[in-house]
């Protein structure tokens, strides 16, 4: 039992270690700690698979905002040092009604990023995840290839596969129309009704409270398309949004925002359509307005949210 206690403990000393040689100074940035959340779902909902992937408890995420709260200030300036910044995006029903209490509670502000074609609806890569995630177990043909469905290991390994090869497709709804053929997404969501709010967007009436309570609503492109793999004309389309009423800051997020899914022409294209501030989703160092975000793991463990923020900024500083 010691063993298997000193083995288990044994990456966290490594952390403690790193954490005792150096503080976390938040004013050696030269940019506000920013932190990037998609779906806050409620502890009872959280699954280990493909769907849930991107998601936080309501209890882990509660316990980051108390974490970061205690030590230093929100905010919502991208360069107001020694604070943070709260971020969502995709924006699904359950961020709002597990989210918004919280960040009631502590008096933060947040940014909410949202897929304008896609409000009140679901975006292609939830339910491309969703299929993926609870398809039945069988056999399946998908790009004239047979894949057997067994357990999460080889769902993992079928999504690995079609998005090293078909990610960059000109159109993600063919990988939909695929999965559609093979069994009906519709009839999929019918038998897993449990999931509705993580898969559905928020509503206008949801956008209208979220500007009377003081948060600040951007855009995350009209289709969540992967931006660079677009051409000029589409990638200007895609980065431009239809009704400013919906939005109340001129910051874009990067769909995906990983360093594969942009370029200098993806940033100079936004730049070029007038948005103030762009946000990313790994670890960048700030400059000309452009700005990287941390992604905390799912977790309530205080060591393991100290360590990931020591380490993000020592990363970007």
């Amino acid at each position: 039992m010691f063993e298997k206690l000193k083995s288990a403990l044994k990456p966290y000393y490594f952390k403690a270690q790193k954490l005792l040689s150096s503080d976390i100074k938040l004013e050696n940035l030269q940019s506000t700690l920013i932190l990037n959340y998609h779906h806050i779902v409620p502890d009872s909902i959280v699954e280990s698979n493909l769907l849930y992937g991107y998601s936080h408890s309501t209890s882990s995420f509660e316990s980051q905002i108390e974490w970061l709260s205690a030590r230093f200030k929100n905010s919502l300036a991208f360069e107001d040092k020694n604070s943070f910044v709260i971020t969502f995006d995709d924006c699904s029903i359950y961020t709002i009604e597990q989210a918004l209490p919280i960040l009631t509670k502590y008096n933060i502000q947040a940014y909410f990023f949202l897929v304008e074609d896609r409000i009140g609806k679901s975006i292609w890569i939830d339910d491309y995840l969703f299929w993926l995630s609870y398809v039945p177990n069988g056999s399946y043909r998908l790009f004239k290839r047979n894949y057997n469905i067994v357990d999460q290991k080889s769902r993992l390994e079928l999504h690995h596969e079609i998005w090293r090869e078909y990610q960059y497709a000109p159109n993600h709804q063919l990988i939909l129309s695929e999965f559609d053929a093979q069994y009906s997404l519709s009839k999929l969501k019918s038998a897993h009704s449990i999931h509705y709010k993580r898969l559905m967007t928020l509503s206008f009436e949801d956008i209208l409270n979220l500007k009377k309570l003081g948060h600040l609503v951007g855009f995350h492109s009209q289709t969540h398309e992967q931006l660079s793999k677009l051409n000029a004309d589409e990638l200007s389309k895609e980065c431009e949004y239809s009704d400013s009423d919906i939005f109340n800051c001129n910051t874009f997020a990067v769909p995906f925002g990983s360093e594969n899914d942009y370029n200098d022409s993806v940033i100079s294209a936004i730049k070029n359509l007038g948005y103030k501030s762009i946000l990313l989703n790994h670890a960048v160092k700030a400059h000309d307005k452009v700005y990287g975000r941390l992604n905390l793991p799912d977790s309530n463990d205080k060591l393991e949210i100290e360590y990931k923020i020591w380490a993000y900024i020592n990363a970007i500083s």
